[in-house]
Parts: structure tokens; sequence; C-alpha cells
């Protein structure tokens, strides 16, 4: 393909393979300027409905006529080539950006939202939806200037569909629930511009599974965690807005992206900063800015240079500490700010003799000043205070001193326990410290870890009950424990084909006792009405599904006497017509009944005589194949699992592989399996 030229551009080299084509860097031969080119598979090529598909694409794209998008040049529709040329953009995708720097400052992923959703607002004007907005299909140039790709999956809404009404089309950690399902409107690029700010301010997805399936659950199913839990620094106002985008149903996200637009700038604070970009111009805005307290512009340049320079600047270290240290003064400022609002409600109180009240706030005063032992602004509040009420500042530091030393002794205790095992007495204590203060970082962390522990000690045992309830035949149990392992974990893939398979087996379960139930009642009928030879068969059925049917077997030998007493001659031919039936169903046992009558009436007829014996045959096969699944679940339950899963194995050589039996006892081999994995770790921890 290298040397090419297309549309009257010249392939130079491979940029990128793209899941439907390549992608190439090519020179326009009589404009002198770099061109990027798109050809599609040939084998994707030559199907008329990727080719209809992509000339709808790229007439759509050819109006998005605005910077923000890559511009499209022109189509190349030839029999056996398909593809366009587009304008050629150096610079950094968002995924990259995010992989490498992690989430980015609030205020750039901000600009880069506005950028994206502008552009996509503005498609949407022009009723055209872009369809797979992710990380991927964003690039960051230089001058911090947004391009849009993957338009080549854009389609207008207005046109009529080419492809299936089902075709899902996009990335699956970015995709809209109605996606999944192949629905398309404004509220899908919506979803996806959600979950593209999502990333950017907390660094991961809102849904990040291990499976395709997981992540396909999570959008259905799943609220994704609060960004603030992620990233102190996202706002409540900022944070709603991400997760209204991100809806489940799409008459709950915004009616449309310009109004989402308007929420994002209403609910942020928009500032106006130079677009050079140059490291030692955003260093030296960077500085001025920390001088003057300016502190969300210093945030601001000092994470310019992070997200885009890294740790290949020399300012690296210096632009992390500055960072660090504007975002704790800021901090500290809103702590001031706070703080001198309690003072005055606290010296309100004070006037009007309410002690109590006076003292409640001040030990609220103390506790934010405790989380900031080095500043001197607010230990210049605190002198302030003793000056003023110099014994109940001193009734408030005793309390201050009291609650330290209880969060030191629940600390201590926790640590403790979670040191000896016993985790779930840790959270207690480690919580109890959490709750004297808040900030305690060990504390949270210890608590974190016990509580991990806990989860996957009470995953193990739900999970382990589970597999027991199966081996016993008790599935309704075993569902009940599976389905809570997968509240605890729905990635839990094991809990989940175990789950899947005790409902299967229940289903069958309650279908023969059903089957066994109407077949005794079915004969009972029979029996009071005189029909004895009608009931001797569903009395045989009942028990062929139940041995251990009492009433059945009482009644099937009293209606075996009547019929027998009242020496009745059954109708031969009837009873050849019955047997037929029963034959070509395979119901074998019902069909040897039958050609037993006809041959204790006439012994010499051939035809019942041999239907009676291959029905006997097939009856010996069927019965050997259950005789042989009793004992190798006999073996199972036994936990004789070698020999269990010798007879598991005999079993799939006398089925039909494809058959519902087979398939029952290849499960039970995989449990099996699965058991002896079990007992060997047991044996070799032991």
């Amino acid at each position: 393909m290298i040397g090419q030229v297309f549309n009257n551009c010249k392939i130079e080299s491979k940029i990128a393979l793209a899941t439907t084509g390549v992608v190439y860097k090519a020179t326009d031969i009589h404009l002198e300027v770099m061109r990027a080119i798109k050809i599609i598979h040939p084998q994707l090529a030559k199907k008329k409905v990727v080719r209809d598909r992509l000339l709808l694409a790229v007439q759509a794209w050819a109006k998005l006529d605005i910077p923000s998008f890559v511009q499209i040049f022109s189509a190349i529709y030839h029999d056996d080539q398909l593809g366009f040329v587009m304008d050629y953009f150096d610079g950094v995708s968002l995924a990259n950006l995010l992989k490498d720097q992690g989430h980015l400052g609030i205020s750039q992923a901000v600009e880069y939202f506005l950028q994206v959703a502008r552009a996509i607002a503005f498609s949407h004007k022009k009723k055209i939806l872009h369809r797979k907005l992710y990380p991927g299909n964003i690039i960051i140039g230089k001058a911090e200037t947004i391009k849009i790709l993957g338009l080549g999956a854009c389609r207008e809404i207005n046109v009529p569909k080419v492809t299936p009404s089902n075709l899902c089309l996009g990335k699956i950690k970015y995709m809209a629930p109605e996606q999944l399902a192949g629905e398309y409107t404004i509220h899908t690029d919506q979803y996806a511009l959600g979950a593209i700010f999502y990333e950017m301010v907390t660094g991961v997805p809102p849904f990040n599974g291990t499976t395709m399936s997981s992540i396909c659950r999570m959008h259905l199913r799943q609220k994704p965690a609060k960004p603030n839990k992620l990233n102190g620094e996202i706002s409540e106002d900022l944070e709603q807005i991400i997760l209204k985008a991100l809806s489940k149903k799409p008459e709950d996200r915004y009616p449309d992206v310009e109004t989402m637009i308007n929420e994002v700038i209403a609910a942020t604070d928009r500032i106006d900063f130079t677009t050079d970009l140059s490291v030692h111009s955003l260093m030296s805005h960077g500085r001025k800015a920390f001088e003057r307290r300016k502190l969300e512009n210093a945030i601001y340049f000092f994470n310019k240079v992070l997200s885009i320079y890294g740790k290949e600047t020399a300012y690296y270290e210096e632009a992390f500490a500055n960072r660090e240290e504007s975002i704790k003064m800021q901090k500290e400022e809103e702590a001031a700010i706070h703080i001198r609002d309690l003072v005055q409600e606290m010296f309100v109180l004070f006037d009007e003799e309410d002690e109590k009240g006076a003292l409640d706030y001040l030990v609220k005063i103390l506790r934010i000043v405790k989380k900031y032992p080095e500043s001197s602004r607010l230990k210049g509040i605190v002198l302030d205070i003793r000056r003023e009420l110099p014994d109940l500042l001193d009734d408030g530091e005793v309390i201050i001193q009291r609650e330290i030393e209880q969060c030191n002794i629940a600390f201590s205790t926790g640590k403790k326990a979670y040191e000896e095992g016993n985790y779930s007495e840790a959270v207690d204590f480690l919580e109890q410290a959490l709750e004297y203060d808040s900030d305690h970082i060990e504390a949270a962390q210890l608590r974190n870890s016990a509580q991990k522990k806990l989860r996957i000690a009470e995953i193990t045992g739900l999970y382990t009950n589970g597999l027991i309830s199966m081996k016993k035949g008790r599935y309704q149990t075993a569902i009940n424990y599976f389905k809570k392992v997968l509240e605890i974990n729905p990635e839990h893939d094991h809990a989940q084909n175990y789950h899947d398979l005790a409902e299967k087996s229940y289903e069958k379960q309650a279908t023969t006792r059903i089957a066994v139930d109407e077949a005794y009642k079915r004969g009972l009928l029979e029996y009071q009405n005189w029909q004895y030879d009608e009931a001797v068969l569903n009395f045989e059925k009942a028990l062929a599904l139940n041995p251990n049917h009492k009433e059945a077997h009482q009644f099937l030998e009293q209606a075996r006497a009547r019929l027998y007493d009242g020496n009745t001659l059954e109708d031969i031919g009837f009873f050849y017509q019955e047997g037929m039936k029963f034959y070509n169903q395979k119901q074998w046992h019902e069909a040897i009944v039958c050609f037993n009558r006809i041959l204790q009436c006439m012994d010499s007829h051939k035809k019942a005589l041999e239907y009676r014996n291959y029905a006997q045959h097939e009856l010996e096969k069927e019965e050997a194949f259950e005789k042989t699944m009793d004992e190798a679940m006999l073996f199972f339950r036994e936990n004789r699992y070698s020999e269990a899963l010798e007879k598991f194995d005999y079993l799939l050589t006398m089925g039909d592989s494809d058959s519902k039996e087979s398939e029952e006892v290849s499960k039970y081999k995989e449990l099996c399996l699965e058991f002896m994995e079990m007992e060997t770790k047991r044996t070799g921890t032991e």
C-alpha cells in the first residue's frame, strides 16, 4: 500500500490499525501538505451494506465544517477500494494522556469537555450523531485545541438505516444502555460525553469490568461510583451534572447537549487563560499565581505542566510540589472562611449566655484547626479566642485532647484486632477512630483493608455453601447462596455459572415432581372410573419417575388385580396402536406394557414381540445410564470425587454429546474437578 496514490494523495507510511481498516499518512501531490487516508479492509469493502453505510457517513461528515472535527476532503469509492482522505492532525489522544497522567485538573477537564461538547452540540443541530465517542477519538494538539475523530461511524438522524436495527457500534466502556441494543439518539452521544468527562476528572471510566459482558451488565444495572469519592476536588454540582448525563434512561438525561454545556459553565469558575502553552510560560504564570495566592489559577497552570509535559520536563518536581501546596493552601483558606463563620456564631451564643452552645461551636473550630497544625493564620484565630474567652477555650481544648486520646485508643485496639485477624471487630474500632478524626489516613486505610477481607471471607463462605448445596441436590438453597455472592461481586464468573446450573437443575427437579403428581392423579381418576388399564399405565409412569411413591405402588397392585380379576380381553388392535405411538415417541416403558398386553393374548404376534424386544433394549440402555448417573452422584455426594469422575467420563461415552443429559453430566464433571482442586489446596495447606 506504501507508495500508492488515492485522490492525488500518495501514501507515505502506516499510522494506525483500526477495527475496520488501516490509517495511513499521505502527501497531497499538488498542494504538498500532509493528509491522512483510511482504507477499509478489502473483505469489508466488498460488502454492499458497508459501502452504503460509509457513503452515508462521509456525506454526513462533510457537513460538520467546524475546526473541532477533523476535516474530510474526499471519498475513495472504487469497485475494489473503499475509504476516505482527511486532514492530518498531529497531537496526543486523550486516551494516552489519561493513561500517562491519570485524572486531569478540574479546569483542564472542563476546558476539554466544553470543546468536545460544543462540537457535538453543533453536529446535533445538523441532525448528525457521532455514535463512537471515546477518549481514543479525541486528539489534543500542541495549542490545546481538540480534534474529534471516528466520524466514519456518524449518521444523519433522518436518513433511513442501511444496517440491521440491532447493530451495536461504539466502544463498550462509553456506550449508553440503549446503545447496546442498537438504539442511537442525541442522548447516546450525551451518555458518552458524560463517561468521558467522568474519566477526565477521576482517571477511570465509570464502568471498568474484566469482560465485555460484565461491562454491559454494569451499564444496564449498576450505578457508577460518585466522582467525588475518587477525586475530592470535584464539586457536588459538577458531580451531579456528570451523573445525570450517565442516567440509565435517556429521558433522565439532559434534553440536549447544549443544556448540559450551560450547566457545566454555571457550575465551574471559568478562567480566561493565555493560549501560550510552552512549559516556561506555564511555569511563569503558575509561579505568579502562586505568589499572589491566586490558587485556582496556580493549580490550573501547574496541572497543565504536569499533564502536557509529564515527568520529562525539568520542572516536574517544582510543578508537582507547588500544585500540592496550592491545593493545601486552598483548603486552608476555605477552612479559615468556615472558621470565621463559626466564631461569629460562637460569640453570639456566648453573649446570649448559652455557654453549652458556644462550647459546641468552639469544639468544631478546634477540630478544623487540628487538621492544619502548621497554619499560622488559624493559630492566630485561636489566640484571638483565648484573649476573649480563655476559660471556654480551656474547656474546648480538654474535649479535643480527650477525643485525641479516645481516637488513639480506638485505633490501637482496631489495629491489634486487625493483626489478630478479627476483622469485624477491627472495622468497628477503626470507624470509632475515624469518628473522632475523619482525616486519620492510617485508620481509613486499615479499615478499608479489613472491610475488603471481610467481603472476601463472606464471598468464600457463601460460594462454598452454594457448592455444598449443589452436591446435596438442594438447588434452591444453592441458587440463594450464589445470588448473594453475585450481589457482593457481580464479576464472580464461577458463581454466575453455578447459579445458572443450579437454576436448570432446580427446574428439572420441579418438572419431574410435577410429572409424577400429574401421572398419579390421572391414574387415580381412571381407577375411580374403572378404567384399570389406563390407571395401570399412569401409575407405572409415576413409579418410573419416582420409584418411592408408596400410594402409586398400592393403587398399581389394586388396578392390576382388578384388571386380571375381571378377565378383560384387551383389544389387540387398540394396544398395538397405542404401543406403536409410544414406541415412535421413544416412551419405551409404556410401549413395552402395550406389547406385553398383546402377547398375553396372542404370544405369536411377531410384530409385537419384535417391537417389545427393541423397546426393552432401549429401556435397558436408559436405565443403565440412569443407574450409572445415580452411582456417580452417590460418589459425588460422598466426596469420592475420583470415582465420580470416572463415572461421569463413562456417561459421556454412553449418551449423545449434544443431548441435555450430556450437558448436565459435563457440568457436574466440572463441579467435581473444582471440588478435587479445593481438596488438593486444602490438603496442601494442612
